[in-house]
């Protein structure tokens, strides 16, 4: 135990005492404050690989997202997927033959899941027929699409360009559909050329009209 004596100015005797255990403690003509020793706060220097599920539990997401999440870290695709970026498809020699052939970095797509999927939604339960089709700004490599037609899907292109580029790829015009927010310059030629046109608003359909009167045409 030490002790002083208190301020000139206070005229109270102040102590000080500290017991094994606890905090420091100071008493001083009847009333009395302890103050306990808190270690001080860190954060943690690791990462942490379950920081997006981490972040729908704080937000107090229902039972059902969290549900839907976990079943997406294991699905095929998805950008939570642990499987989204693996590559089991390719051995280690494989990978070390790519990365000799083509160098680094390069993109590697698995076809027989490709042709897996597709199939997948071909075989989707129809009562009046179904046409599938592919969405050329998901990805419109050549080779993709080329892929993905010969099982049979057929395009779906946003704009001019990337029927286009369909075009390009090998695919006959009459799987091609144009669903545009805006109407391609060249639509008269691309129509012209067998592909198939979605109107997807009055001011299309009236363009359309003018185009090619009497001709049939879908509507979005």
């Amino acid at each position: 135990m030490c002790s002083s004596r208190g301020s000139p100015s206070s005229g109270f005797p102040r102590s000080s005492s500290r017991r094994p255990g606890s905090g420091t403690s100071f008493s001083t003509a009847g009333s009395a404050r302890s103050l306990s020793k808190r270690a001080p706060k860190t954060e943690a220097a690791t990462s942490r690989p379950n920081e997006p599920l981490d972040k729908i539990r704080r937000a107090r997401a229902p039972r059902d997202l969290l549900d839907c999440y976990r079943r997406g870290r294991n699905a095929d695709f998805g950008p939570y997927s642990l499987r989204s970026t693996l590559m089991d498809f390719l051995t280690h020699t494989q990978i070390q033959t790519l990365r000799r052939e083509y160098g680094t970095p390069v993109y590697v797509y698995d076809q027989a899941l490709l042709e897996r999927a597709a199939r997948e939604v071909l075989a989707f339960p129809n009562v009046y027929g179904l046409t599938a089709r592919y969405a050329m700004k998901a990805l419109p490599t050549a080779a993709i699409v080329r892929i993905l037609t010969g099982t049979g899907l057929h395009i779906d292109a946003s704009s001019g360009f990337e029927a286009e580029r369909a075009l390009l790829a090998g695919v006959a015009p009459e799987k091609i559909q144009l669903s545009a927010q805006e109407l391609p310059q060249d639509l008269k030629g691309l129509v012209e050329r067998g592909v198939l046109f979605n109107a997807c608003s009055l001011e299309q359909l009236e363009a359309y009209g003018r185009l090619f009167p009497g001709r049939e045409v879908s509507v979005r």
